[in-house]
């Protein structure tokens, strides 16, 4: 057990599958993702940083991670040609969530705008893949 309680499933991903072009385009967005919070807290903490500004600030960082790892995780689990259905699925909830809590804190709406971004962006990917005939 880790320092806050979490067990070794809770704070590192599954192994991966064997490789396929679908989960190379996933992993590919997860560690652009995962840069991008590293260099939005300066390595930090999330619990010891500020909000910081839009598309820059650690909340945004940490959403387009928390995206893309949830849909990998989902991903895992599913024939590589239903991928974009799922990330699909995963964009419009993020979004609808995003609508329905307009009362929310700074920080929560650049956390959710984080992920509709790396979502959309995943798609995009996997839509030009699948354009190109590597689906």
């Amino acid at each position: 057990m880790g320092c806050c309680g979490w067990k070794r499933p809770d704070r590192e991903p599954d192994p991966l599958p064997a490789s396929s072009p679908h989960s190379e385009v996933l992993e590919r967005h997860r560690s652009r993702a995962e840069s991008a919070l590293v260099a939005a807290t300066g390595g930090g903490s999330l619990c010891r940083t500020g909000d910081g500004p839009g598309v820059t600030g650690p909340k945004f960082a940490e959403g387009r991670l928390s995206a893309v790892a949830d849909l990998q995780r989902s991903a895992r689990a599913t024939a590589d040609t239903e991928v974009e259905d799922l990330a699909r699925e995963a964009l419009a909830s993020w979004e609808a969530e995003q609508r329905t809590s307009a009362v929310r804190s700074p920080a929560w709406s650049a956390y959710r705008e984080g992920g509709i971004a790396e979502l959309t962006s995943v798609i995009e990917a996997l839509s030009a893949m699948a354009t190109a005939g590597g689906n």
